[in-house]
């Protein structure tokens, strides 16, 4: 495989691994009580598993969309 598709593919599992947290946590903490129960500031957890969200998804998003899928 070429360095560049290498280097694709491993900032996409990257951005699909971070992507993968934030859903994980989120649900978490809507489907737990134990989760909301041990924070304080649940809007704040919430808020911002929500911005780790859509930051990930945006940059899967422009790399497709400027690069495409790597080659296999």
């Amino acid at each position: 495989m070429e360095t560049s598709t290498l280097l694709l593919t491993s900032l996409l599992k990257h951005y699909e691994s971070e992507r993968a947290e934030a859903l994980a946590m989120l649900n978490l903490y809507f489907n737990s009580a134990q989760a909301v129960a041990e924070h304080s500031d649940i809007m704040g957890e919430l808020k911002n598993w929500t911005c780790k969200l859509a930051q990930a998804e945006e940059n899967l998003a422009v790399l497709y969309k400027h690069l495409g899928e790597p080659n296999s």
